[in-house]
């Protein structure tokens, strides 16, 4: 487990130390094959953490961004390459998990195991807008229809992950769906002010105060010896 970690951490940096943002988005599918790996390696019960649902999402943001990326060196109109642009950024964001209705939260195993929870709904953003930020300033995709677009499916999505914090009860899919809306809070502020250190900034403070959250419901769920820590035990105590 320890490994593991270790080469999540080091393809993480390699990742915000290239200037190649093709070779980002593999160390991205890299960071989270290892995510994976380590879910299925510390599994607290017989059922798997593998599921079709936390699978899916993986492989097909990377067929989907391959083809776009291979797609766009035969194309030269202007308009077509900025709607591929759109679709390749699009790709980027299903990959680390800022996607309505389809991305990591349908994963029901991520509940009963609260590190692969972290490595998932915390730490991911923050690597994957960390990447965001890098390939939009290389890729010089700042004009008005990718803007517009990206921000319009930003504000959507940051929607439905509202909707869906709203309605939980159980603690753990409540903090999972509020470090999404605070992602696409971030993503929009980069489409906003450009590639800025304020939003570099604010994805690091968010990334911190969920490992405190979460840290402390551990603690919670050692003392208390349960896999189930809702709001209303929340305020019980």
């Amino acid at each position: 487990l320890n490994a593991i970690l270790l080469t999540i951490c080091l393809s993480s940096c390699l990742m915000v130390q290239n200037s190649n943002f093709i070779l980002t988005f593999a160390l991205l599918d890299l960071t989270i094959f290892f995510i994976y790996k380590y879910a299925s390696s510390s599994r607290i019960r017989k059922d798997g953490v593998y599921s079709c649902e936390v699978i899916l999402p993986s492989p097909a943001s990377s067929v989907l961004f391959y083809s776009f990326c291979i797609t766009s060196f035969f194309i030269k109109d202007t308009i077509q390459l900025s709607i591929l642009d759109v679709c390749t950024t699009i790709a980027i964001l299903l990959k680390i998990g800022i996607f309505p209705i389809y991305n990591y939260l349908n994963n029901r195993n991520y509940k009963s195991n609260l590190p692969y929870s972290i490595l998932l709904f915390v730490y991911l953003p923050f690597v994957g807008i960390f990447a965001f930020n890098k390939m939009i300033s290389k890729m010089s995709l700042l004009n008005e229809v990718f803007q517009i677009t990206i921000l319009s499916f930003a504000i959507v999505s940051f929607i439905c992950f509202a909707f869906f914090t709203i309605k939980q009860k159980n603690i753990v899919k409540f903090l999972a769906g509020a470090s999404y809306c605070f992602a696409c809070f971030s993503i929009i502020n980069i489409l906003f002010i450009g590639k800025h250190d304020l939003s570099i900034i604010h994805s690091i403070l968010n990334m911190f105060a969920f490992l405190g959250i979460f840290s402390l419901l551990c603690i919670l769920k050692i003392n208390y010896y349960s896999d189930k820590i809702n709001l209303s035990a929340i305020r019980g105590i």
